[in-house]
């Protein structure tokens, strides 16, 4: 259970605690505190702030404004990069500030301020994360409420070793200018009961109401996956499925459904090569290739092509990281089969990148791309027999 307080271990007396604001409360105290003053006087011993200097005398005293500023440059960079608050202690980064530093003496004055002198404790970053939260969190509600016609891409995903469901909400607005803006809602876990039609929409609606949003049937759209659970959600509501979502389960089927008895051959490759995989990267061979090894993946799209695009690139290479066991795998493996699956795949990979877009709506897409796709499952020569079983089942796929 979260609180907001500590107990002074002297008075036992409750504090008040709040991650924004840090110790300052406790230092108060301790600097009050009869108990802790009397022990002090007893033992002779002297606070640790006396041992201090005033940075306001020092040369390389900079100003809380600025600092301030750094500080909250940090924080944005740590958010947009995705990296640890502790990579401002690395002596990378510090050597990359105090490089920075050197430059710009040298194009201005000399200075003697260091880059410990500019930079914040990575607790400090991370008190400000919250603040930077709830400023833009406010700046997004003042904009949504200029907002009449909106899009919501809801997703929900399942982490496979801990069993943890995670939900993602995304809001797509296409300003005056005709440039897509996406902002995500949230990215957290899923803690409702199950995941039914019901519950859903209630964890929907709570996120749109954290930013005073609301469905209107006239002008609200929801992009999701095709799962019947999702369709009765939003059933109400103007719901557009996912491309990308219907290519990639269209592809995950074509390798892993065991049913589709005509696709044996190429499954049996797939198979073969996971295994591979598998073994390399569990035995820690992947040190001894040019390239890493990529595991197939039901979270990424067109993830059989990712897995078989790099088998193919280093597939030479492959032998020195195997046993006895897997060389006789490797063996079995169709090259050229795998050469042709991969030329074939390429293409949905750059239908999904395409659909994919951030910067602009890519709706009015679906159907010329859809119509690419269909014509590169036209039958050839040339082509292997796995091939053309793969091509004849998408090309003949309901869509």
């Amino acid at each position: 259970m979260k609180q907001d307080y500590v107990i002074c271990d002297s008075c036992k007396s409750l504090i008040s605690y709040k991650a924004q604001t840090g110790t300052g409360g406790m230092q108060k105290h301790i600097e009050c505190c009869r108990k802790i003053s009397n022990v002090l006087d007893e033992h002779n011993e002297s606070k640790i702030t006396k041992y201090f200097h005033s940075a306001k005398n020092k040369l390389n005293y900079v100003p809380l404004k600025l600092k301030n500023k750094i500080t909250n440059s940090l924080v944005e960079f740590i958010i947009l990069d995705g990296r640890p608050f502790e990579i401002v202690n690395g002596p990378g980064f510090i050597n990359l500030i105090e490089c920075v530093l050197g430059v710009g003496r040298t194009l201005l004055e000399s200075s003697t301020v260091s880059a410990s002198d500019l930079i914040a404790d990575p607790t400090t970053l991370s008190r400000h994360i919250d603040r930077i939260y709830d400023e833009r969190k406010c700046q997004l509600i003042s904009l949504f409420q200029t907002i009449k016609s909106f899009v919501i891409t809801v997703d929900f995903w399942k982490e496979y070793f801990t069993g943890v469901h995670y939900a993602g909400i995304s809001f797509h607005h296409v300003n005056t200018q005709f440039k897509l803006n996406t902002f995500i809602l949230c990215c957290r876990a899923y803690e409702l009961e199950n995941q039914t039609s019901p519950n859903i929409r209630r964890f929907v609606n709570s996120i749109l109401d954290e930013f005073g949003l609301s469905f209107d049937t006239s002008s609200s759209y929801v992009v999701s996956d095709n799962e019947n659970k999702m369709r009765c959600a939003f059933a109400d509501l103007k719901r557009v499925g996912c491309s990308d979502h219907y290519l990639n389960k269209i592809l995950e089927k074509t390798f892993t459904d065991e049913k589709q008895l005509e696709l044996k051959e190429t499954q049996k490759l797939f198979n073969l090569i996971k295994e591979i995989i598998e073994y390399v990267r569990r035995a820690h061979r992947q040190n001894k290739l040019s390239k890493k090894l990529q595991i197939f993946s039901k979270t990424r799209f067109n993830g059989a092509f990712i897995m078989f695009y790099v088998f193919n690139e280093i597939f030479e290479e492959i032998p020195q990281s195997l046993n006895a066991n897997h060389l006789l795998s490797y063996s079995l493996i169709n090259k050229q089969l795998l050469h042709q699956l991969c030329d074939f795949l390429i293409h949905f990979d750059i239908v999904i990148e395409k659909l994919s877009d951030e910067q602009r709506p890519t709706i009015h897409l679906v159907v010329p791309l859809r119509q690419y796709l269909i014509n590169c499952c036209v039958v050839h020569d040339d082509d292997e027999g796995g091939l053309i079983s793969i091509k004849k089942f998408i090309g003949n796929y309901p869509h």
